[in-house]
């Protein structure tokens, strides 16, 4: 059998590093042989690709390999344990129930009704902020004069009448109602 060069080793390191980046990503399904050779590290380094790719190596050459291509044993060595997480989690996923229980939907049930009184909350701040910008606008058309302040006067009563959010009944919440300057909302 030839001698591989260190060439060969470094570009087949470097696949392997690859390989196990795109289990780890999701990105590459990977084969039976595979899924047993990141079990171990003396069974990662004797995995082989039938392409080629990849060659299997000892554990100490492959090693030695690591720390002067990586940097260290332990980056191969982490995408390794990440990539066998990867595949315990995806099997992990496949086997789980499909059949909803009552505490999932009490769960989604809990989680929308958090959702729904943060929009609500959310609601009510921007309808003071519209209410703030109104009274503004008309402090501004009295400033202008009289012919602005009936042009305002118009204007802000289409859109008071074309919002639909004016006609939203704010339940009670944890929001305290702000006030204006004379006590009026």
């Amino acid at each position: 059998m030839p001698k591989r060069s260190t060439k060969d080793d470094i570009s087949s390191l470097t696949a392997l590093v690859e390989l196990l980046r795109g289990v780890v990503s999701g990105i590459f399904e990977p084969d039976d042989q595979l899924c047993k050779a990141v079990r171990s590290q003396s069974s990662l380094a004797a995995y082989s690709r039938p392409d080629g790719t990849v060659v299997s190596m000892s554990l100490n050459h492959q090693k030695l390999t690591a720390n002067a291509v990586l940097g260290g044993f332990s980056v191969l060595d982490r995408l390794r344990r990440e990539a066998l997480s990867s595949l315990e989690l995806k099997q992990r996923a496949g086997t789980t129930r499909t059949r909803t229980t009552r505490k999932d939907v009490e769960n989604l049930l809990a989680a929308l009704k958090r959702e729904n009184q943060i929009l609500r909350e959310d609601l009510f701040l921007m309808q003071r902020a519209f209410d703030i910008r109104c009274s503004q606008a008309r402090r501004y058309a009295l400033a202008a004069g009289q012919p602005t302040i009936s042009v305002c006067a118009k204007e802000q009563l289409e859109l008071d009448r074309g919002l639909s959010v004016r006609r939203i009944v704010i339940e009670p919440s944890n929001v305290v109602q702000l006030r204006g300057k004379h006590g009026k909302r």
